[in-house]
């Protein structure tokens, strides 16, 4: 076999190996973060599902990512005020995935959280927006 025939096979290889592993941008998503927090009406701890809505801002304010496009809520028990979620787990009914490069393309996240007791009772913003922090693994 001479060199061009042996140059050509390589370069077909290398193409069909990188079309095999091939995938688009679109197919990535950032992995959830775990989120937890505790709700309090009254100076009572709240003691049944809670619906949040969920959005990552800038320090300006401008929305980055929200649960759901619609506004849907997310509806989570909540057992002596404290819940947990996953945030960007599209496994979780109303929960979108977040953006692969939301993190790199913004360094300064806060999450901001809205509540509802259900039955058609108003949304609340929790304030502060919190800011979302790297942590080192343990």
């Amino acid at each position: 076999m001479n060199a061009f025939y042996r140059a050509a096979l390589t370069i077909a290889l290398v193409v069909a190996a990188a079309s095999a592993f091939r995938f688009s941008l679109s197919d990535l998503q950032a992995a959830p973060a775990a989120y937890s927090g505790k709700i309090a009406l009254n100076g009572e701890n709240f003691d049944d599902p809670g619906h949040f809505r969920f959005q990552l801002v800038d320090h300006n304010g401008s929305v980055l990512w929200r649960n759901s496009a619609a506004g849907t809520a997310v509806t989570t028990p909540v057992n002596r005020g404290h819940y947990s979620v996953l945030l960007g787990d599209d496994s979780t009914p109303h929960m979108a995935a977040i953006p692969p490069n939301l993190f790199l393309d913004h360094p300064v996240v806060f999450l901001r959280v809205h509540f509802s007791q259900g039955d058609g009772k108003p949304f609340v913003h929790l304030q502060p927006d919190q800011r979302i922090l790297s942590a080192a693994h343990a």
